[in-house]
């Protein structure tokens, strides 16, 4: 409320040549909850205002064309187009407004960073956000000498918030029909929704709204207002109570309304809503029954637009949450109901859904028709199989045989052409992650054995196909079906609807190969490559620059200029919240993986002549050891919150040139073990003495890695050779000739042993050549 009104304010004051931009995140609605939607908006009002600022947008789209809006590389360059247009040497004063950055879900770290560096970058630019009070966004936004921060949070500036509600108050209550020329009763009523509302803007709305909704006369005003309770949740749950009053059945379709706008993964326009909410056919089959069902949940629903939004976040908390219990529909079955809604909704879906004819047809050449066949059932394309995993996430529901046989028929006979049409409406990706979670979620429940073996083969079919269809739908019953493995059930099941034209067709293996997919990193020499702890994150080294991608998405999220070349390999904390790396000046870095900004640099190594060293987290990560190569081996460990040293390790190493030094923590925080050219040495991380030596006979030691109940050693020696310890008997338990060179070793997060104290259950590895 507070930045509309700012913005409001400047437009009608604005000197002439000024430009203002501003965007206003919404959590609840996935088209403005990110930090790309933030950025097409901002250069969206700048370019609008002055024309001639569009050479820079002009400059990327002729290169990119549409992608430079949509692709996962977009944020990256739209902030490359918005730096430039804010140094244009013409550019004029501008306002750059934001509102609620807690809001914005994805990608807020790189956006709070492109504000932090550019608010200072002209004078001519001035910079107003606006949040919920989050210690990591006011963090990076820490004013400087330039920069002031307004809080408005009743403990810090009750004084000046009072003042603003009451003003707020004042002028809304003038507006109530029932309050028409009665100054004394405007004035009681006043009093007391000042008093009750505690300085809090939307219980004073919602109040003032419920006594315009309900046509409360004059003489029950203020009774109403002394029963209405103090409190947001207080208000929502009176509102809810009132809706209860319908007649007939409209309490129920009230219900259904709210909790399918509350549990969306976007706002419904009035469509969509029909849908989705199992309204009757009497009242779904036009808008404006829809409608008058939107109207009758009174202020928790508002239409703009032709969507359905709810009044507020804390409004989707509480139906979500506490309201939750008001409802006779428990929370995952209405999941349940949009999911079988949907499928419903899209038993439509065939071959060739707009009648292209052409199997060349690029996407960019595609006019969508008029009416569009998709259009009722978009939403229900994208995340019919997000309200599926909600419903089965409960525990209680993994069980459910009639609703996942819906969920096979669907896949059966519709798959292919819904993945035809998640290209036509250009969600290509939503494909990719519903099904990578559908896959992910199946993989461990045996009674849905025939489900589980069709998703994952629909897995592989999208993950070799996604580029190939995102860029010409009609190639799903092409180049997709006929190059699929011939045991692939997909191209079993849906192989009628091949070409009939196409009869010569490739010989392709049997059988889906090990490759899953690629990771296109172009214009770039990669030196190296690390997983995450959790998978979830891959960083890549170039040379002085460190990206880090989101492996779910391929989306590259963070770009990290170390300045220097890097000397150790980058390693990522136990809980994937941190990357350290090491430079050729001998100083450490670290950085936050959720926002890319850069949060430790300590370290110095110029007591000793280093050629190159390794580096690793504890798993509380509070300590980072550096092991480093020398005529012996040295460890250096740091505190990682006071940025100082603790201790430094040093031992005979061998007679092998090797310039690192392989660190790891065990996962109890009690070992920390080094590999070097002729065994392991692990010490107590309590007295720093020295507890074992693990004598290899496989050459240099290049990797270390403790199970999770930090009672077994893995290694890899000479590079080939896999050798697990067991540290109670500080024995080599097992040996496995690999082969080939371990670029990366890891092992099953069950690996434990077993109840002899001498066997290993659950010996599963994860070998990546």
């Amino acid at each position: 409320m507070l930045l509309i009104t700012i913005a409001e304010e400047l437009e009608k004051t604005r000197p002439p040549g000024t430009v203002i931009s501003y965007f206003f995140c919404q959590g609840t609605n996935s088209k403005l909850n990110n930090a790309t939607a933030v950025l097409r908006g901002l250069i969206y009002r700048l370019v609008d205002q002055k024309p001639s600022l569009i050479s820079y947008l002009r400059k990327k789209y002729d290169k990119s064309g549409e992608n430079l809006f949509n692709d996962e590389n977009a944020f990256f360059a739209l902030s490359d187009i918005l730096k430039e247009i804010l140094r244009d040497p013409n550019f004029p004063t501008a306002y750059v407004l934001i509102d609620a950055l807690d809001e914005c879900e994805k990608e807020l770290g790189q956006l709070l960073r492109l504000i932090v560096d550019n608010s200072s970058a002209s004078s001519r630019v001035k910079w107003i956000v606006s949040s919920r009070n989050r210690d990591n966004i006011e963090r990076q936004l820490e004013p400087g000498n330039s920069k002031m921060k307004l809080s408005l949070e009743i403990t810090q500036n009750a004084e000046q918030v009072s003042l603003a509600v009451d003003t707020y108050i004042d002028f809304k209550i003038t507006k109530v029909r029932s309050l028409q020329g009665d100054d004394e009763l405007k004035d009681k009523a006043r009093r007391r929704i000042r008093k009750k509302a505690n300085g809090t803007f939307l219980w004073a709305a919602l109040v003032i709204q419920q006594l315009e909704d309900e046509d409360v006369p004059k003489w029950d005003v203020l009774d109403v207002i002394e029963e209405l309770p103090p409190g947001l949740n207080g208000i929502y749950g009176r509102m809810l109570d009132y809706i209860k009053q319908h007649k007939r059945k409209y309490p129920e379709y009230c219900q259904r309304v709210l909790l399918t706008t509350a549990l969306a993964y976007r706002p419904l326009d009035l469509t969509e809503m029909a849908v989705l909410s199992g309204l009757p056919q009497d009242i779904s089959r036009t808008t404006e029954g829809v409608r008058s069902v939107v109207d009758m949940c009174g202020s928790f629903l508002t239409v703009l637009n032709g969507y359905v939004y709810l009044v507020h976040q804390s409004a989707k908390d509480y139906l979500s949450g506490e309201g939750s219990n008001s409802f006779p529909f428990d929370l995952a079955n209405v999941h349940l109901d949009i999911c079988l809604l949907s499928l419903r909704s899209m038993s439509t879906l065939r071959r060739d859904n707009y009648d292209l004819k052409d199997p060349g047809v690029l996407i960019s050449e595609i006019k969508v028709p008029d009416p569009d066949p998709l259009a009722a059932m978009r939403y229900s394309c994208v995340y019919w199989i997000d309200h599926y995993c909600d419903f089965y996430g409960s525990a209680q529901n993994q069980s459910h045989s009639v609703d996942s046989s819906a969920i096979s028929q669907f896949l059966q006979e519709k798959f292919i052409y819904w993945f035809e049409a998640m290209s036509l409406i250009q969600h290509m990706n939503n494909a990719v992650l519903a099904i990578r979670r559908l896959d992910n979620m199946l993989e461990d429940n045996s009674s849905l054995g025939k489900l589980r073996t069709l998703v994952h083969d629909i897995r592989r079919f999208i993950q070799q196909n996604e580029w190939l269809v995102e860029n010409a739908p009609l190639q799903t019953y092409a180049s997709a079906l006929i190059f699929s493995p011939t045991n692939c059930l997909t191209r079993e099941i849906f192989q009628k609807d091949d070409w009939d034209w196409i009869k010569i067709k490739p010989k392709v293996e049997p059988f889906w190969g090990r490759h899953i997919e690629t990771l296109q990193v172009p214009e770039t020499v990669i030196t190296s490559i690390v997983f995450s702890h959790d998978c979830k994150l891959l960083a890549s080294v170039s040379a002085s620059t460190i990206k880090i991608w989101y492996t779910a998405t391929r989306f590259l999220i963070h770009v990290m200029e170390c300045g220097r070349r890097l000397l150790a390999p980058v390693v990522f904390s136990y809980d994937s919240k941190l990357l350290a790396v090491g430079l050729d000046d001998w100083r450490v870095k670290i950085w936050d993986t959720e926002t890319g900004c850069l949060v430790k640099e300590f370290g110095t190594f110029s007591d000793i002549t280093i050629q190159g060293f390794t580096l690793g987290f504890s798993p509380n990560f509070k300590l980072l050891a550096a092991g480093m190569d020398k005529i012996h081996g040295t460890i250096k460990i740091w505190d990682t919150e006071n940025e100082s040293p603790v201790k430094t390790l040093v031992f005979t190493r061998g007679s092998e040139k090797r310039f690192d030094v392989p660190v790891a923590f065990s996962h109890d925080l009690k070992l920390l073990a080094a590999g070097d050219d002729e065994a392991i040495t692990i010490w107590d991380t309590e007295s720093w003495l020295l507890r074992t030596t693990l004598d290899s006979d496989h050459g240099a030691v290049s990797q270390v890695r403790f199970s999770r109940n930090s009672k077994i050693l893995v290694s890899v020696a000479g590079d080939i050779f896999i050798e697990i310890w067991n540290l109670e008997t500080e024995s080599l338990q097992h040996t496995f000739d690999g082969h080939n060179r371990f670029g990366f070793m890891g092992y099953d997060k069950n690996l434990e042993y077993g109840n002899d104290g001498a066997s290993i259950n659950a010996p599963t590895f994860q070998l990546f050549y």
